[in-house]
């Protein structure tokens, strides 16, 4: 049983308030871009909604780089911050990002050559394959400045900084979410693209975003800055904790493939419904969970870099029973309010049916993951 004194809680409860309220407004501008990606092909037909739920499952595969490479980066980055070697923390950061471009560049090439056998490749009629492989062809082309964002904004944030990435991300969320509208649409003069639109959207969106990161480390205006890359010992202590964090969270991934082709047996609608209702659960679950995990590895990565292990621990357990809290009461709402959010996305009745009936199993998905954080001690 946790035995803490009172003061002790309150103060991290204000810790974990304000550090994590600028990540949860980071993430949930982030969620916000890709649920108008959803609500703008919702307007076109089931088939778009389909190929672009299809196509974001191996657009996944840079976000769990990105996210594994961004664990070491952070693990490093609040570690060496709260030892106060800031030199190795520079060279720690450079080293991430450059890892992180070059697992990009390889899905370059994948997305431009096999974009649409890949979505025919999950059982997709071929109009959606069609549709799915053209959006998954941009989405690819920008995967080296997703991750390189990732791990910058994670490296940002292990210092102490969370408003510098959320001011980055609302910057490039933003720009994002008004070209998906206007590209997909049509609107404000712009060209009708439909899909092709929102996937150019998103690939700007992410450039932006990464040039944003970069240019906050040269320019000076945060405490990490590049540095030459030297010796291997910091890239065995990156991958050690990077590594096995992509290959878990690529195995859920690849659970979801099989899961996909089963779902669309049912056909075009139950596709499109089930990534209505994983849209809903991101959106509303996800940038508390994110939060909950981004906060627990800054402060027991500061307190491990200050050799306190047993502070360590006893964060990370008030954390945690913080998340429990807040993330059962997100839960409640999804499933109070499943067929009106499901609403909001499609008037096609059974898409709705379908999506209303899994928003309303969703929400226990994201305890698990708000307790999440790998922090290698040295």
């Amino acid at each position: 049983m946790l035995s803490v004194p009172r003061e002790r809680v309150r103060s991290i409860g204000r810790r974990t308030l304000d550090l994590g309220w600028p990540v949860a407004l980071q993430q949930t501008l982030n969620t916000l871009m890709r649920t108008v990606d959803i609500l703008v092909t919702g307007f076109f037909s089931p088939v778009a909604v389909a190929a672009i739920g299809l196509a974001d499952l191996y657009s996944r595969i840079p976000l769990r780089v990105g996210m594994g490479l961004g664990s070491g980066a952070i693990a490093l980055s609040s570690q060496e911050t709260g030892r106060g070697d800031t030199v190795t923390r520079d060279h720690a950061v450079t080293q991430a990002l450059l890892i992180g471009l070059l697992c990009g560049l390889p899905l370059v090439l994948v997305g431009l050559l096999f974009g649409e056998a890949l979505i025919a490749l999950l059982g997709a009629e071929s109009a959606v394959a069609s549709e799915g492989g053209r959006y998954l062809a941009i989405i690819f082309a920008a995967a080296p400045m997703r991750i390189v964002g990732f791990v910058g904004v994670r490296a940002l944030q292990g210092t102490g900084d969370t408003r510098t990435p959320m001011a980055i991300n609302g910057v490039a969320t933003g720009l994002n979410i008004l070209l998906s509208v206007a590209l997909g649409l049509g609107l404000a003069g712009a060209p009708r693209l439909g899909i092709v639109g929102v996937g150019i959207a998103t690939a700007v969106g992410r450039t932006v975003e990464a040039l944003l990161v970069v240019g906050v480390f040269l320019g000076g205006r945060s405490a990490v800055s590049l540095a030459r890359p030297r010796g291997l010992l910091l890239t065995r202590q990156l991958l050690e904790v990077s590594v096995p964090d992509i290959l878990g969270g690529l195995s859920t991934e690849i659970a979801n493939f099989p899961f996909n082709s089963l779902v669309l047996l049912f056909g075009t609608e139950a596709s499109a419904a089930y990534h209505v209702a994983n849209r809903i659960y991101q959106q509303f679950a996800a940038p508390f969970f994110r939060a909950f995990r981004t906060v627990s590895s800054i402060l027991v990565g500061q307190a491990l870099g200050s050799e306190k292990p047993d502070e360590a621990r006893e964060t990370a357990t008030i954390v945690a029973l913080f998340s429990v809290a807040t993330l059962g009461v997100v839960g409640v709402f999804q499933f109070v309010a499943a067929e009106p959010l499901a609403t909001l996305f499609t008037r096609d009745a059974a898409t709705v049916a379908y999506a209303t009936d899994s928003t309303a199993r969703s929400p226990s998905r994201c305890s698990s993951s708000a307790f999440t954080s790998r922090s290698p001690v040295r």
